[in-house]
């Protein structure tokens, strides 16, 4: 089975690696981690991935805005947009193109566990729609 490249965007230096670590297990994921929404369309200028993973609120732009500005590229990579906050922005995100919305919260393990099984489906959706 191929190898899932994620890019992890997310200001939050220390859940980054911490979600690194969770998602990394069983060897199926490999992330790359940026700290910034535009260290991350920098990021992405070099390298293709399999699923981006964006956190919503970041200093420099939103989730959101950043996904905006890659749709405008014609980026079709699946968007996952992991935050804190709630329905109203899972609303938004959907509604500009994201694939998914997961609220941030609750064990390691778990929550990472489910993030894991929403990047795989990303992957596995967007091979069906370009099959």
């Amino acid at each position: 089975m191929k190898v899932i490249s994620v890019l992890h965007i997310d200001d939050d230096v220390d859940l980054l690696y911490i979600a690194r670590h969770f998602l990394e297990l069983g060897g199926r994921i490999k992330v790359d981690v940026v700290s910034s929404a535009m260290e991350g369309l920098e990021y992405l200028k070099r390298r293709k991935f399999d699923v981006i993973v964006s956190d919503y609120e970041m200093p420099d732009m939103t989730g959101i805005d950043l996904l905006k500005k890659l749709k405008t590229r014609g980026d079709t990579t699946p968007f996952i947009i992991f935050t804190g906050r709630r329905d109203e922005v899972s609303i938004e995100a959907i509604r500009c193109g994201a694939d998914f919305c997961m609220q941030k919260g609750g064990s390691p393990r778990t929550q990472f566990g489910d993030l894991r099984d929403l990047i795989g489906l990303a992957v596995h959706m967007r091979r069906l729609m370009t099959a």
